[in-house]
Formats: structure tokens, sequence, C-alpha cells
């Protein structure tokens, strides 16, 4: 059994480079809400996170919030602006010994990939995540899951 949590980032500001954007305050608590949440769903083995300064930051929230090493944290770029066929050969890659996964991305490409997961289209404001849970024992199995539970921060 393999647990997967499918997470956007948090709110963002403007910046000259989107890959710099900043998490806001608002983002800081959409991010504390959403970490809470997940406290009594998951137990991470591994956080891949998009390079992107927003994902980052949205990570930094939810490291404090699950009392996570950083030793937890893989920050992969390809995770930003990924497509579907990206984030799923980018699953495919993980550990098996990695049982309960969070991935920190992007729109549209977390909304895609919980639909395609799923068969189920989850609507993916700043902030909100998805909890999946997958009858296999290797990602590289990974088909269609179970929807788990579905949040949206306020």
């Amino acid at each position: 059994m393999k647990k997967l949590v499918v997470m956007r980032h948090a709110d963002a500001a403007q910046a000259p480079r989107d890959f710099s954007r900043p998490i806001t305050s608002y983002g800081i608590g959409q991010a504390e809400e959403s970490s809470i949440c997940l406290k009594g769903l998951i137990s991470p083995d591994q956080v891949l996170v998009s390079g992107a300064l927003r994902t980052r930051m949205t990570a930094d929230v939810l490291a404090d919030v699950l009392e996570l090493d950083s030793e937890f944290f893989i920050y992969d770029n390809r995770i930003y602006e990924s497509s579907l066929a990206d984030l799923t050969s980018r699953l495919a890659q993980v550990p098996s010994e990695v049982d309960e996964l969070i991935l920190i991305g992007h729109n549209p490409g977390v909304s895609m990939l919980v639909t395609a997961l799923c068969d189920k289209y989850c609507s993916f404001s700043s902030g909100s995540f998805a909890l999946i849970e997958f009858d296999i024992s290797f990602w590289q199995d990974i088909k269609k899951g179970s929807l788990i539970h579905n949040f949206s921060p306020s």
C-alpha cells in the first residue's frame, strides 16, 4: 500500500520571474492550515518539491508543522512546469521503500495528475491537497488510486 499527497503551493505574490515568486502572508496561513490537516493523515517518508520559491516556502511551513527534518525533502526543478507525463515519470522513480509521499507542485500539473490517478476532477486552489491510496508495492506500478481526502484551505 502506498499513500500519495499531491499538494499545490500556497498563494504567491508577483515577482519579475515566475520561478522566484514568494508566498504571501495569506499563503503562509493556507500552508499552515493544510499542513495541520495533513498531520493526522500521513507520515511522509519523502517530500518531493518543485524548485520554485513558492513551493519551497510551502514545504518549509509543512516541515515546521509536521516536524520533518531536511533529509525528507528532495527539491526537483523538473516538477516546475511539468506535464502529466513528467509527473508520472517522476513518481515512478521514487524508491519502493517510500510508502508515504508528498509531492508539492503547480497547476495545471497537480490537477491533471490527481484527475488521471483518481478518474475524478479535484479543484486545486492555492494550498489545496489530495490524498490518494494505491494498492501497489512499487511506485513504477502507479495507475489508478482511491481518493481518500481532498482539502482546500479557507
